[in-house]
């Protein structure tokens, strides 16, 4: 194990790591696979897509009314108080 202290050093240190745990697959042309990488991918484009959950009046509220008024505003400049 080697520490590394400055920033070239580090990106080797992970560069090194990276290579040993990936590797190439040797060959890409055996079916099992073919249909182990193809499967998942076509399954997620042909399974329709849910219906979002919205949010109702009642949720919005209870989370204005649960705001600590007292807290910094957010990165948006917008205070809970308002």
């Amino acid at each position: 194990m080697r520490f590394a202290i400055s920033d070239s050093g580090k990106t080797e240190a992970l560069a090194d790591c990276l290579e040993t745990q990936i590797q190439p697959w040797a060959d890409l042309s055996v079916p099992a696979v073919v249909e182990m990488v193809d499967v998942p991918p076509r399954s997620y484009f042909l399974t329709p897509a849910d219906e979002p959950n919205l949010t109702n009046h009642d949720e919005v509220h209870e989370t204005i009314i649960g705001l600590t008024v007292r807290k910094s505003p957010n990165p948006n400049g917008i205070a809970n108080r308002a």
